[in-house]
């Protein structure tokens, strides 16, 4: 095809965490280039994610990415546009673009006056943590600053020829903020999916019944991510259910913090902090546990728990939009309130019914996994990316 796309991805002032939008664009841009377009990825990133993101082939020798972490941490992700502006501009003069894919509302910064000057055109794949800077209230001068600038970043995301979401409430929030409903297409997140990596069914018979949570441990304890209220929930538990094991697999700023609340709930021994795999060994670490736990406040779409489910897992997770909106077509998942009582109580109703809510996962998996493998929705995205009306598209429409 020899058609070129730039991604532009803002880095997060996390340097060492690598979240579902991260895995994403891996699978997406790998998708791509497998189908013979010619990627490039720009991004303003902390060294050392660079370093990492290379490792795990998100970036190659083609790619551009701009350091920002001398910057004041507050301030990092306003002004990491200019960074991205300098590795934009390399992949610009690398090889001539013909359409500009920026990864969160931040990039857009970066995208849409480019897209402007170049002639080019842009998409943006918008982001739950976009929609939260939108509705945060900004206490802090930092803060008020971050603010300002994820406001100036919406106003040009608004300006793009197609926005991407990957829920239905993604969709109804932004028409909230006045973004025109023809500009919207829905494209979920995707997996490597294939039916042999499907779960075989319980495996408790000759261990511990595990949990498994998968994320950033990032603002951890805060009420977005809900680990405060998972730990505690595991905790209550725990009294009904001596022989559990908790899994948290990832990395971030916020482990001592999440070793010292479990200490402190007395289930420190129950649990296991696993370090975050690559991109393609998380299915591998989900089969290899019980029930999936997902206890967010605020989601776009997760990808760890898009994987979970074609992984054949049973699941327990927040009664949210996005979940209930995604789960609903899952059999054998439990939804509860944000409280740890009525996620424990999730909990006991899952294991009281494992074996049957694990069969009636794996058949969801086999159903589900076809609709959102890579291969399926990387080609919504060219529909999207290079149709000459994307926006009239709607979700799930044509197929390779």
């Amino acid at each position: 095809m020899n058609t070129r796309v730039t991604v532009i991805l803002a880095g997060r002032v996390y340097p060492d965490v690598v979240g579902g939008a991260e895995i994403f664009a891996y699978r997406l841009c790998k998708a791509l280039r497998s189908r013979g377009h010619l990627v490039t990825i720009a991004g303003a990133l902390s060294t050392k994610s660079a370093r990492m993101y290379r490792r795990l082939g998100i970036l190659t020798s083609g790619d551009f990415a701009c350091a920002y972490e001398h910057l004041p941490r507050g301030v990092a992700r306003t002004f990491s546009v200019v960074a991205l502006l300098a590795s934009v501009a390399l992949a610009e003069l690398h090889s001539h673009t013909t359409v500009f894919l920026c990864f969160g509302t931040h990039a857009s910064l970066v995208g849409y006056p480019l897209s402007r000057l170049l002639r080019r055109k842009f998409l943006v794949r918008c982001m739950g943590g976009d929609l939260i800077s939108l509705g945060r209230e900004a206490g802090s001068l930092n803060e008020r600053i971050e603010k300002a600038a994820y406001h100036l970043a919406f106003s040009f995301t608004r300006r793009a020829g197609t926005i991407i979401v990957m829920s239905e409430w993604m969709r109804e929030y932004l028409l909230s903020f006045g973004v025109p409903k023809r500009g919207i297409v829905k494209i979920p997140n995707a997996v490597d999916w294939r039916p042999n990596l499907i779960k075989e069914g319980p495996s408790t018979s000759n261990r511990r019944l595990t949990l498994v949570y998968v994320g950033r441990f990032v603002k951890a304890l805060d009420a977005e991510k809900g680990l405060e209220l998972l730990l505690n929930a595991f905790a209550m538990f725990k009294r009904s259910h001596p022989d559990t094991m908790l899994v948290l697999v990832g990395r971030g700023l916020m482990r001592q913090e999440i070793i010292a609340l479990a200490t402190s709930l007395g289930i420190r021994a129950s649990l296991h902090l696993r370090d975050a795999p690559g991109p393609d060994q998380v299915g591998e670490i989900l089969r290899e546990s019980d029930v999936f736990v997902f206890p967010s406040a605020f989601e776009g779409m997760s990808n760890a728990l898009l994987e979970a489910v074609l992984s054949g897992l049973p699941v327990v997770a927040t009664d949210i939009p996005p979940n209930r909106e995604f789960l609903k077509k899952v059999q054998g998942s439990v939804l509860v309130g944000l409280s740890p009582q009525a996620f424990c109580q999730g909990l006991v109703t899952m294991v009281g019914d494992l074996q049957r809510r694990t069969e009636l996962a794996r058949r969801s998996a086999v159903e589900l996994g076809p609709f959102y493998s890579i291969e399926s929705i990387v080609c919504r995205y060219e529909e999207a990316l290079f149709a000459k009306n994307p926006a009239v598209q709607t979700f799930g429409g044509s197929s390779c």
